[in-house]
Formats: C-alpha cells, structure tokens, sequence
C-alpha cells in the first residue's frame, strides 16, 4: 500500500516533469517557428511591398523567407543571412524547392550581416539580438546596409527565469541570463544612427507560453 505522502510526492514529481516537458517543447521548437499572426504583423510593421528589398538576419534555416517572398514579390528580393553554412544550404534548397528565385543567401558572420552597403529597404532580426556578444559593430552592419530611412524590425524576448540557466557565452556584463531587455536594445540600437519609431510588447514571438516578446521599429538617420 502507498501512503499517502508517497502520492503526493509523486504527483508533484510528475506534474513537474509534465510542465517541464510542456516548457521544453514550446522553447525548443518555437524558436525555429512562426504563426501567421506574426508574420502578417512583420510585413504590416515594416510596410513591405512589391518590389522591395529586403533581409532577414540571423534567418536560421529560413522559416520567415517564404512569408517575406510573398509580399515582395518576383521583382523584389528577399535575403536570407546566416553564420551556419548548414543553414546556408537549407535556405538555398528552401528557395529551390518552392521556386523562389527572389531568395538570396548570404553568408554572414556575428559582426556583420555580410549584406552589401544600402542594399535593403526593411531588415527584420527575429531571436538573435540576445546573442550578441560585441554589438555595435552587428549595429554598425545593419545601418549600412540599409538604404536612408530603411527600417530595422527587432524581435527579441525579455530575460525569463525559464531560460536563465541556458545563457549564452561571453555576453556583455550588462546582458542578464537568456534574453534581453527592450530598454537595453534601444539605448544601444539608437547610439548608432537609428531612431524608434514603434515599440511592440506584445509580440506574438515563438515559445509564447513562457517568454515575453517584444518588438522594435527603428528607422536610419542620417547620410
């Protein structure tokens, strides 16, 4: 016979497990995901039309470039960067097997979005910001290649007590466990020759059910 702490207990035990399983599941496979309020939301945000060029850095093996083809259209362009050539050849068969010649891969590295200089109309980063360990010159990056007054889209997720024990490596000393703040992201993001336009705190980001997303607007100043 179990009594009836042994029961308890392993209730507990299972039901912690379960929502450790549920958290497990929304982070890990959220990340590489995107419904389709959020990617309506991304092309609303940053006005995308026919014809335009734009980039998604840090684009992963490509889940956004199919939706951002869409809105460009055949005359526009859509470039997919990353640092992982494996993802690089995900995105080039990606763009192969929809036949979607408006797709361009890019190789990139953490400091620069291998992009060429005013190339791009809109940039979205979406789940990379927090990465970061030297951001200005990923700052730096982003503004040349955009056109003046293009736009930059950053999608990101506040530090959560879910994520803290998996803390990137040789972050900044002002970084707090898995995520970031949005206030930090400003303060670096327009030192450098962007200003907010729009700032979104209920971004409908990956993993929802256990991070707070965030999304902001910036558009470039200056020459």
């Amino acid at each position: 016979m179990v009594s009836t702490k042994t029961h308890k207990r392993t209730w507990v035990a299972g039901f912690a497990a379960t929502v450790l399983s549920i958290v497990f599941v929304a982070l890990t496979t959220g990340c590489g995901s995107s419904s389709i309020e959020e990617t309506v939301r991304i092309a609303k945000t940053l006005g995308l039309k026919d014809g335009m060029y734009v980039a998604d850095v840090g684009a992963g093996d490509g889940v956004l470039l199919p939706h951002l083809a869409s809105q460009v259209g055949s005359s526009g362009k859509v470039f997919g960067t990353e640092i992982d050539p494996e993802n690089l050849e995900k995105i080039r068969a990606l763009a192969t097997d929809l036949d979607l010649q408006q797709i361009v891969p890019i190789q990139g590295t953490p400091e620069d979005t291998g992009l060429a200089k005013n190339c791009c109309d809109a940039i979205v980063t979406r789940m990379v910001y927090h990465h970061l360990t030297d951001p200005s010159p990923f700052i730096d990056s982003l503004r040349r290649s955009l056109t003046p007054e293009g736009r930059l889209l950053v999608i990101d997720f506040q530090p959560s007590l879910w994520m803290s024990s998996s803390k990137p490596e040789d972050l900044p000393e002002d970084r707090d466990g898995h995520g970031i703040s949005p206030e930090l992201v400003i303060n670096e993001v327009t030192a450098q020759g962007f200003r907010l336009d729009q700032r979104f705190d209920d971004w409908p980001g990956p993993g929802g059910l256990v991070l707070d997303h965030f999304a902001l607007l910036f558009v470039r100043t200056g020459p």
